[in-house]
């Protein structure tokens, strides 16, 4: 009676022992597939912030080459306009340095003008001839 208990008892301690193996190994397969799926998922996020960096930079350089253009544009522009703000200048000045002119012309040419005027009411004097 003895040895059929104690070999009973046995036979449960090893089949408990057997479910406690089956339950540790399973729960190291679960345990390894969830630090797979981690592992996979932390890759995953690693690249998507890479690409992310990158996007970002060429995105930044992309604004930056935009930037440096306007800026270039814009010089340009100002040397234009200071170069056509000059050229204006000048021709203002030829156009009163060409007015004066007319003006000093027009004065000479009365003032003939005048001369011959009073020259051919006067009575006719003998010419003075100043040879």
């Amino acid at each position: 009676g003895a040895s059929e208990a104690a070999g009973a008892a046995r036979a449960r301690l090893e089949a408990e022992l057997q479910q406690q193996r089956e339950a540790a190994s399973a729960a190291a397969q679960d345990a390894a597939a969830a630090q797979e799926r981690l592992q996979a998922e932390l890759s995953e996020h690693r690249e998507a912030s890479a690409a992310a960096g990158r996007s970002s930079v060429a995105a930044i350089a992309g604004l930056e080459a935009q930037l440096s253009e306007q800026r270039g544009a814009s010089e340009a522009a100002g040397a234009a306009r200071a170069r056509l703000e000059a050229e204006l200048q000048q021709q203002r000045e030829a156009a009163s340095a060409a007015a004066q002119d007319a003006a000093a012309a027009q004065e000479r040419l009365q003032a003939e003008l005048s001369e011959h005027r009073e020259a051919s009411r006067a009575p006719q004097r003998p010419a003075r001839d100043s040879r």
